[in-house]
């Protein structure tokens, strides 16, 4: 908890300061991402596993000289879960605040288009809300054969979350209506260490028990649709 505080008190300094000065631009934004997750069974790796998510932001950026700049603020992120093979239904819901360094280089003077490279450090909150399940059972599982007996099942899904992570985009941006500049990236990005862990335990009458667990670094990839305009009175671009 004091590492979190430590954080949001130097985004609320950062945020200030840079908001009393020249080159100020607001963002809102919203990104489409895949997840994608390693599914293992006793410590074995079947394979990968991908689930949808979504972000929503809103964002504070820079601009240093004609070619680089800093951003921060706030992003949401809503992530689906129907895992291995949906016996496991998850909804989880955190907070990244990112620190990021962008460059901004001129691709066509005319039509006012710009290429935008961006890297940024992000710090990845816990779930908001509970994070734990419990299943019920089922019959039959994909590709069980019909005499299968029923496996009854139990899962338990955490998310451990406030970590650090690591993220780069690729982006175009065109100004329109005079000030407004629209923005469209691909991002990719990942958390240093595991966050998601979900244990799914089988047992039935007369067989072995056996457990799967499926982990993730929360690696996603995607793209980020946002509009930025200048805040501060600054020349148009």
């Amino acid at each position: 908890m004091r590492f979190k505080a430590i954080i949001i008190l130097l985004l609320i300094f950062f945020t200030t300061s840079i908001f009393a000065q020249k080159g100020i631009e607001l963002s809102l934004g919203a990104g489409v991402f895949r997840d994608q997750f390693k599914v293992l069974d006793g410590g074995q790796h079947i394979g990968p596993q991908f689930e949808d998510s979504n972000t929503f932001s809103l964002l504070v950026r820079k601009n240093l000289s004609k070619n680089w700049g800093l951003e921060t603020g706030l992003t949401y992120k809503y992530l689906r879960g129907d895992y291995f093979n949906r016996t496991f239904h998850g909804r989880f819901k955190h907070l990244i605040i990112p620190i990021e360094v962008n460059g901004k280089f001129e691709l066509s003077k005319k039509n006012k288009i710009y290429f935008v490279p961006s890297t940024s450090i992000f710090y990845l909150t816990k779930a908001l809300g509970s994070a734990s399940y419990q299943s019920d059972e089922f019959e039959n599982m994909i590709n069980w054969r019909p005499d299968t007996p029923i496996f009854h099942y139990t899962t338990n899904s955490s998310f451990m979350g406030n970590t650090i992570g690591a993220s780069g985009e690729l982006a175009l941006e065109f100004v329109i209506f005079s000030k407004l500049i629209f923005h469209l990236g691909y991002q990719y990005a990942t958390a240093f260490r595991n966050v998601y862990l979900n244990e799914i335990q089988y047992f039935a009458e007369g067989r072995d028990t056996f457990t799967a667990t499926i982990s993730s670094k929360n690696q996603y990839r995607g793209y980020n649709i946002s509009f930025y305009y200048p805040i501060d009175g600054s020349p148009k671009n």
